[in-house]
């Protein structure tokens, strides 16, 4: 069975956990051949407002580019959507029969409501005196976003907050570093990636090429 046949097995597979889980599970099934439009089947995808043919999530790239898929069948993980649904996004590594990554098989479960309910029940909860709050926040690990730029700018708005200085205020060693900190997040691997990032830092397609060329 080819890489294609594999993907089209899934497909139908979408549509009934769709349906089957209910309004607050969005299935998604991903095509990793093509990051840039990687949505070949959905279902609810109201959640994030993404539709088929719509980019890979920052985290699948991620995924992609460290190649977690070798020595794992699955990863769960938070995500967050842009206009702030809070998810538990779980991920499916769908592979051949030489362990090549054809595809992802995603479910997000729409918590949102629930979080709401927890926050009200840990401030009821702390008019009595009761402490319920963990000292570690829980960091978002996954945004959903239904545009390849979107996800693109995402990535590198976190990357940016992560070093905490502004790329007009970056020497040529910071830009590297930069650049090199979102190859390795997988942000190289969409179409476009350098352009965009070279209008971040004001520089050249070029430029940004150079960089890559060097090592960490």
């Amino acid at each position: 069975m080819n890489n294609k046949e594999i993907l089209e097995l899934y497909i139908p597979l979408v549509d009934f956990l769709g349906k089957i889980c209910g309004i607050n599970y969005e299935i998604i099934l991903h095509d990793t051949a093509n990051t840039d439009s990687s949505i070949v089947a959905i279902a609810n995808g109201n959640i994030s407002g993404r539709k088929i043919g719509g980019p890979m999530s920052d985290i699948a790239l991620k995924y992609i580019k460290e190649g977690t898929y070798k020595n794992k069948d699955f990863v769960v993980n938070e995500g967050r959507t842009k206009d702030g649904k809070t998810l538990i996004s779980s991920t499916m590594f769908i592979k051949n029969e030489n362990n090549k990554l054809v595809a992802l098989l995603c479910v997000n479960n729409n918590i949102t409501e629930l979080v709401s309910i927890n926050k009200y029940l840990t401030n009821l909860i702390a008019g009595y005196g009761i402490n319920t709050q963990n000292d570690n926040e829980k960091e978002v690990y996954e945004n959903l976003y239904s545009s390849l730029d979107d996800v693109m700018d995402s990535m590198i708005k976190d990357t940016l907050s992560n070093i905490d200085i502004p790329p007009e205020r970056m020497t040529p060693e910071e830009k590297i570093e930069l650049v090199h900190k979102l190859n390795g997040q997988g942000f190289f691997l969409l179409k476009g990636a350098v352009s965009r990032i070279a209008k971040y830092l004001k520089t050249s397609d070029t430029t940004i090429y150079r960089y890559l060329n060097k090592k960490d």
